[in-house]
């Protein structure tokens, strides 16, 4: 079914920007411009400003793309036998479909991407695919309509939340099994195998869920005081009685992401300082998730839980943001709830809200949850438990 929001969102603003139609063949953008994931990477999405549209995807992922609202849905054969140019097929169809246009946009500013279904093995566009654009519509002129596409996405349409909100959900399994099943003697690499299999099993029973993904980091004992960095290597080191163990956790659910972290201590029995610090960190998120709505700028919202900490003599130990955007894309960049930024959150923005602190000697505490600006207010799309122990 169409989301008319986003319709009549996308008609106003290629209508604003003068452009007859997008071209995006991104994962992610095709999903935003079609509402289908593609399987491969390698489908193409041609967005008119009239709001029709025409999808373009391999023959193998005709099942798949047969569930959207487009009509005009060509197939082109790939990775078989005998098959033709894939490039020819493809630009055949763009020449259909973009006939007599004098303006297009086309994604060709994303440096960050998000994978299709197939992870293992992304597909973006290079000068191959813009070669082939380029000659199959000639005469038009190609428009860059990145920052069009990231402020589309910025804000998400009340069908888009309750799709993220689904994702939090699938989310929880993992969370819950990392609960669960997290106890001395189990090794870092372990834990992850198990969160992974949980949310990859049962998330895909839920009956409004086809395609789940996992991606786990988990770090244990005195490796936490780096679990800041941006991807962390689970090892085969054991956990020990006592020790802190903090997942990182993406999922994708059709596309579309949660961000979550939890901490615990391994074992049940944590130490004063641990759960000091747990507590402080869990009062710096609560004040930051309070503050957020609509018209409140980054700055303040990430200054709602940096001063929690500050006031506690930790300041130094919070070395990150506060939180960043989400949605279509495990991290993205609007909004950035980050000191100094002072744009301010609008309503269906998604974000993480996740301080943390890290020490070598001690460790690293974080909790991460995903907040929505809705209806004038906030919404906390995630769950789970986020106690110590």
């Amino acid at each position: 079914m169409r989301d008319s929001a986003r319709h009549h969102r996308l008609v106003e603003a290629l209508r604003t920007a003068d452009l007859n139609a997008l071209v995006c063949r991104l994962p992610e953008n095709v999903l935003l411009l079609s509402g289908y994931w593609p399987m491969s990477g390698f489908s193409f999405v041609v967005y008119r400003a009239d709001g029709e549209a025409t999808l373009i995807v391999p023959s193998a992922e005709e099942a798949e793309s047969a569930d959207t609202w487009i009509s005009d849905r060509q197939l082109f054969e790939w990775a078989l036998v005998g098959a033709p140019d894939p490039y020819e097929q493809i630009g055949v169809y763009l020449k259909q479909a973009c006939r007599g246009m004098k303006r297009i946009g086309v994604e060709r500013e994303f440096e960050w991407v998000a994978p299709a279904t197939n992870a293992g093995e992304m597909a973006v566009p290079s000068e191959l695919t813009w070669r082939m654009v380029e000659s199959a519509i000639e005469g038009a002129t190609l428009v860059d309509a990145t920052n069009l596409l990231m402020d589309q996405r910025a804000v998400k349409t009340d069908c888009e939340l309750e799709r993220l909100a689904l994702a939090n959900q699938v989310a929880a399994i993992g969370l819950t099994r990392f609960t669960q099943t997290l106890e001395p003697g189990r090794t870092d690499a372990e834990m992850v195998g198990l969160v992974e299999a949980a949310i990859v099993s049962e998330g895909t029973r839920l009956e409004e869920v086809s395609r789940v993904r996992a991606f786990a980091q988990v770090s244990s004992g005195p490796d936490t005081a780096f679990a800041w960095r941006p991807c962390v290597i689970s090892t085969d080191r054991t956990i020990h009685a006592g020790e802190i163990v903090v997942l990182e956790l993406g999922v994708v659910v059709d596309g579309f992401w949660a961000d979550n972290t939890r901490t615990r201590v391994a074992g049940g029995e944590a130490s004063e300082q641990q759960l000091e610090w747990h507590a402080i960190v869990r009062e710096a998120q609560q004040s930051a998730i309070g503050a957020c709505q609509a018209g409140v700028p980054c700055d303040e919202v990430d200054r709602a839980a940096r001063s929690v900490i500050e006031h506690r003599g930790l300041g130094d130990y919070f070395v990150h943001i506060t939180g960043h955007g989400i949605g279509w894309r495990y991290h993205e960049p609007v909004p950035f709830v980050a000191p100094g930024n002072p744009e301010p959150l609008r309503d269906g923005y998604v974000h993480s809200v996740e301080p943390g602190l890290y020490q070598e000697g001690f460790g690293g505490i974080r909790i991460e949850d995903i907040v929505a600006e809705q209806g004038g207010t906030h919404r906390v799309l995630s769950s789970g438990d986020r106690s110590l122990v």
